[in-house]
């Protein structure tokens, strides 16, 4: 993200201190369980396939 958009996801909107990552969530029921815990909706998750890395389209 900061390589094309110069966007630091890392920083914390509250403090601008730094964030790291605590966990990876790839369960689509836990997923939708948090978001939806949130108030969020969870009807737009959508998986895409994995592209080669080769792969410039």
């Amino acid at each position: 993200m900061h390589r094309v958009w110069g966007w630091d996801v890392l920083k914390c909107p509250k403090c601008e201190g730094r964030m790291r990552f605590i966990a990876v969530i790839k369960e689509r029921g836990v997923i939708e369980h948090i978001l939806t815990h949130v108030g969020l909706s969870a009807a737009r998750i959508v998986t895409a396939p994995a592209r080669r890395w080769d792969d410039t389209s």
